[in-house]
């Protein structure tokens, strides 16, 4: 078992932004719970969140720790990438705002690389059996 806490302090050490980009804390159980959703999908466990507790059950140890939290991140990379998307795109030539496709590349960029990142840490969780 693994506590809201611990998948936080470890998500906040491996996305630094400034604050007022972090979901509201009262959102914390609801994107854990999410990332959770994503992790049991692409890795075919059965892993709960309970509430009560703030403990995620069914996962344990450093492998599913690093993996929750890079889950995490890479909605977060998502999330601001639609944002920018969806707010400066129909503005952009009016508004003057300047390399909007270089910023649009980058945040891409950003997704693939942490999605890279979240195949690397699977591969490298996999046990070898021969």
């Amino acid at each position: 078992m693994i506590s809201y806490d611990c998948i936080w302090e470890a998500f906040l050490e491996n996305y630094e932004v400034e604050d007022i980009d972090l979901p509201h804390p009262d959102r914390i159980p609801s994107v854990i719970q999410n990332a959770l959703r994503l992790l049991n999908n692409r890795m075919r466990t059965k892993a709960v969140c309970n509430d009560a507790s703030e403990m995620v059950e069914g996962l344990s140890g450093e492998d599913d720790l690093i993996l929750l939290t890079h889950y995490i991140k890479l909605v977060q990379l998502t999330n601001s990438k639609v944002f920018y998307e969806k707010l400066y795109n129909p503005f952009a030539a009016d508004v003057g705002v300047r390399n909007f496709k270089t910023q649009l590349d980058s945040l891409n960029n950003s997704v693939k690389e942490q999605e890279k990142l979240i195949d690397e840490i699977i591969f490298n969780a996999m046990e070898d059996y021969l």
